[in-house]
């Protein structure tokens, strides 16, 4: 499941990147750092998403967790390795 994720500066960039894949993810967020340097980041789209098309009688549990990794737990993650948190 591939995701174009941009950061906005004076212009806007796209990446490519595998969300479900968490390599891909880090991979993405260090060009994006070295790009953007100490200006940061000042917006992140992420657009992917999946839609499972079973009913109650075809859906199976795999369909159901890939739903949810790519529509839940792959936002989380880009989210997590773009934007800075809080410092400790």
């Amino acid at each position: 499941y591939c995701n174009v994720f941009c950061i906005m500066l004076p212009l806007t960039l796209f990446f490519l990147v595998d969300v479900v894949n968490q390599e891909s993810i880090e991979r993405a967020a260090q060009e994006v750092d070295q790009l953007v340097a100490e200006d940061g980041l000042n917006c992140l789209i992420n657009n992917a998403g999946i839609n499972v098309v079973a009913n109650f009688e075809t859906v199976t549990a795999e369909k159901m967790l890939e739903n949810f990794h790519t529509n839940s737990v792959a936002p989380l993650m880009i989210t997590k390795v773009c934007v800075p948190g809080p410092q400790s």
